[in-house]
C-alpha cells in the first residue's frame, strides 16, 4: 500500500484496465484513481501480498508477462478483511534504460483449488 512507490513504477503514458471501469490513462489519472482508492481505505493494512509472473517476451524496448497474485488487507472499523484473488497483464517499456509500466489489465480469479496445491 505505498502509493508513491508503485507510481514510480508506471510510464507517464501508461493505461490501467481494471474491471468494471473506463480505461485510466495517463499517469496523472492513475495518480488520482489511486489516491481516491487509499482515500476510500483509510485505516486499511495489507497484511499479505503474494505474486508470481510467467511468461516474460520481450522485444527491444517492449516487454510483457502475466501474473497471479492474492492478497489479504484488513480493512479495520469492524468490516470483514478482503481475500481476493486476481490475474494481470502487464505491458513494459524500457524508456531512458528504466522499465515502467505502460499497460495493465487486471481481473480477478479464483482461489487456488486445495486439492492441486
Amino acid at each position: 500500500m505505498d502509493t508513491p512507490g508503485t507510481l514510480a513504477l508506471w510510464d507517464d503514458e501508461g493505461v490501467s484496465l481494471l474491471p468494471s471501469t473506463k480505461p485510466i490513462a495517463g499517469k496523472a489519472a492513475i495518480t488520482k484513481f489511486m489516491n481516491d482508492v487509499m482515500a476510500s481505505l483509510a485505516g486499511a493494512h495489507m497484511t499479505k501480498f503474494e505474486g508470481e509472473c510467467f511468461d516474460i517476451q520481450q522485444s527491444g524496448d517492449w516487454a510483457s508477462e502475466w501474473c497471479t497474485e492474492h492478497q489479504l488487507v484488513e480493512l479495520g472499523g469492524g468490516k470483514a478483511p478482503f481475500d481476493g484473488y486476481g490475474k494481470m497483464l502487464l505491458v513494459l517499456h524500457r524508456t531512458g534504460g528504466t522499465w515502467r509500466l505502460r499497460e495493465e489489465m487486471w481481473n480477478q480469479a479464483l482461489a487456488p483449488d486445495p486439492a492441486t496445491h
